[in-house]
């Protein structure tokens, strides 16, 4: 890895030494080093539980808000998050606290998750998951697509 132009290392360099072999400590994550996702990692947990959220002891990519009645369930995968709660006034709070806080794209609505399909009946209050390409594909390795 190269010095980036413009970085200004401590002092000159002594009579001998080689610029080329300093070593510069990186102070903030990069994407794509091996530590990114330990860093993000970090970061998220830092942000969450800042705001409240407990990290459930039997999944740690599973965080859990539990406030005045008001339950906030964030499952994380990578660096996708999903918001599911009983109120929609705190998860548009919760949304814009984490919106401070980290660069936020919200898509909207949840269609699918991990290949899994959401659906909801809210007239039922109910939510229901299916996977419907995990289906087709062990039809199709067992040769009863049909």
């Amino acid at each position: 890895m190269k010095i980036p132009e413009g970085l200004e290392v401590g002092g000159e360099p002594e009579p001998g030494d080689d610029p080329k072999r300093w070593v510069v400590r990186l102070l903030k994550g990069l994407y794509g080093i091996k530590q990114g996702p330990r860093i993000w990692s970090l970061k998220l947990h830092d942000v969450l539980t800042s705001m409240g959220f407990r990290r459930t002891d039997c999944d740690y990519s599973v965080y859990v808000y539990l406030r005045d009645g008001v339950r906030i369930m964030v499952p994380i995968h990578v660096d996708d998050l999903l918001l599911a709660s009983n109120s929609k006034s705190t998860i548009s709070r919760v949304k814009s606290d984490l919106a401070s806080h980290l660069d936020l794209h919200d898509l909207g609505p949840a269609i699918s998750i991990l290949d899994m399909k959401i659906e909801r009946n809210r007239a039922h209050r109910c939510i229901s998951f299916c996977q419907p390409g995990s289906i087709e594909s062990i039809l199709e390795d067992f040769t009863m697509q049909d």
